[in-house]
């Protein structure tokens, strides 16, 4: 069982944002320890250029590296609300 590996290859957008939220609040109770803010930065970046969709607005379902065909998905689901584009 040791050598089994569980890859999931999605970037599923509300992972990506409780993400962020829990770094920038490690950030923020942990202001000498610099490692959080740099990862909240990172994936920010990736958020802005993979997740958020400039043109029309919202977030994608998924990253856009890894899943391009969300770019075709609906952006709209009953599991998602605007809490996580703030």
């Amino acid at each position: 069982m040791d050598d089994i590996v569980i890859y999931v290859r999605d970037k599923t957008w509300w992972v990506q944002a409780d993400a962020m939220s829990l770094l920038l609040a490690m950030a923020r109770l942990r202001p000498a320890d610099e490692k959080y803010l740099r990862h909240f930065v990172r994936l920010w970046e990736y958020v802005k250029k993979y997740l958020i969709d400039a043109k029309h607005g919202g977030w994608f379902s998924a990253g856009l590296d890894t899943n391009p065909e969300a770019r075709k998905r609906a952006k709209a689901t009953l599991w998602k609300d605007c809490k996580h584009e703030d």
